[in-house]
């Protein structure tokens, strides 16, 4: 069998009894250098979830990777969007009169929302040197957890109002700000990308 990872030959000296014993050694190996597996091909076919695989008639095995860095930037992308989704939602939570299970829906969108982009900020202190471009990134993180946690407590205990407040003068405002500094993360999630590429 022969492996190609980003269309460079992969070696690997062992056997394995299973694809899934293969994947998972790629996988731990991929790791150490800040990489996960975007796509799987095997010879020719793009696997899905549910593709099953004989690893002993495997002849070509080629794998596609992402780094974390490059998730991030493409997840800046994505946060630019729902922040104005999640803009648009509070005012029809503001505006209109809504049916309850329209009301919890549109709520569970929201905090859905809170809950990805709060991993998100955390990833991006975790994977990119985040924290010492913007001096204020730990102490805006801490508030946006604070908040969030207490948004979620006014919800457990069915404090609407409580909750409305948080997300109208807490969240709002820390959204608002994160969003004028995005498209800065973004540039400087690529000179960090450009500059690892470069030091390999």
């Amino acid at each position: 069998m022969k492996i190609l990872v980003d269309n460079k030959e992969f070696t690997l000296n062992t056997t394995f009894n299973s694809f899934g014993e293969l994947i998972n050694e790629i996988i731990k190996k991929l790791k150490a250098e800040e990489k996960i597996i975007e796509t799987i091909i095997v010879d020719g076919v793009v696997l899905n979830t549910t593709s099953i695989v004989n690893v002993s008639k495997i002849t070509l095995l080629e794998i596609f990777t992402k780094s974390h860095k490059n998730i991030l930037f493409h997840s800046l992308f994505l946060l630019e969007e729902y922040i104005q989704e999640y803009f648009k939602t509070l005012k029809i939570l503001e505006d209109y009169e809504l049916d309850p299970l329209t009301y919890d829906m549109k709520v569970n969108e929201v905090v859905s929302f809170l809950n990805w982009t709060l991993n998100l900020l955390y990833s991006l202190r975790e994977n990119t040197y985040i924290e010492f471009f913007y001096v204020g990134y730990n102490e805006f993180l801490e508030d946006f957890k604070n908040s969030y946690d207490n948004l979620m407590k006014a919800l457990e205990s069915g404090d609407y109002e409580a909750a409305f407040d948080i997300l109208e003068f807490e969240i709002s405002d820390m959204l608002s700000a994160l969003g004028e500094n995005i498209e800065n993360y973004k540039k400087d999630i690529l000179i960090d990308e450009n500059s690892s590429t470069h030091a390999i």
